[in-house]
């Protein structure tokens, strides 16, 4: 009579089977850990990749950029030195043009006081005599000598009919010996002007 334990049988089965399983399961771990490690070693590798192709591209625009910014630089000095150019041009300018008005300005008076004096020995009268005209910043002072206050008189109005003289004042009238004979002599002050629009040859009579 034969016996067969299949008991036993039916627990080596189980044991094999489960030798089998654990087998395939570590096998697929590490399958999986190998799949994972992969990736992860893939993330820094395409970074890199990544990095390796645009890096250069980064760097020459960076340098592009760098030498407009030069450029830039260059142009924004020479344009400096063009405004320090223009500024240094308009001072000389207003310089030479200041100088011009002053000689201008001295040329007028000086013909101004000519046309006056001019007037002067023009409408003085027979009985007036001059013994000093001084010319001071808008002013004109005369003194003299006469025999006649209608003749003083007479010689003021002329001044008055100046285009060149205005505010004809007689500042004083005294009389005094000269020459053996009586006479007044007299200090007139007259403000110097040029009206506008009026032509200074010209003098009003």
């Amino acid at each position: 009579m034969i016996k067969i334990n299949l008991a036993r049988g039916a627990h080596v089965s189980s044991a094999l089977g489960s030798s089998f399983d654990g087998a395939v399961n570590e096998a697929e771990i590490r399958k999986q850990g190998l799949l994972r490690l992969l990736i992860i070693l893939m993330i820094p590798m395409a970074m890199y990749a990544y990095e390796f192709q645009m890096i250069p591209e980064l760097k020459s625009k960076l340098n592009s950029k760098k030498n407009v910014l030069q450029s830039l630089i260059q142009k924004n000095e020479q344009a400096k030195g063009a405004v320090s150019e223009i500024k240094k041009f308009k001072e000389d300018q207003a310089h030479l043009q200041k100088q011009i008005d002053t000689l201008e300005g001295l040329r007028k008076e000086r013909s101004r006081e000519v046309k006056i004096l001019d007037g002067l020995q023009r409408d003085i009268p027979e009985k007036v005599w001059l013994t000093k005209i001084d010319f001071q910043p808008g002013r004109l002072s005369i003194e003299g000598m006469t025999t006649a206050d209608l003749e003083l008189s007479s010689f003021m109005e002329s001044l008055s009919r100046s285009i060149f003289l205005k505010e004809v004042n007689l500042i004083r009238s005294v009389e005094a010996t000269y020459d053996g004979g009586v006479v007044k002599k007299f200090e007139v002050s007259c403000a110097l002007d040029i009206p506008v629009g009026q032509n200074p040859a010209e003098v009003r009579r």
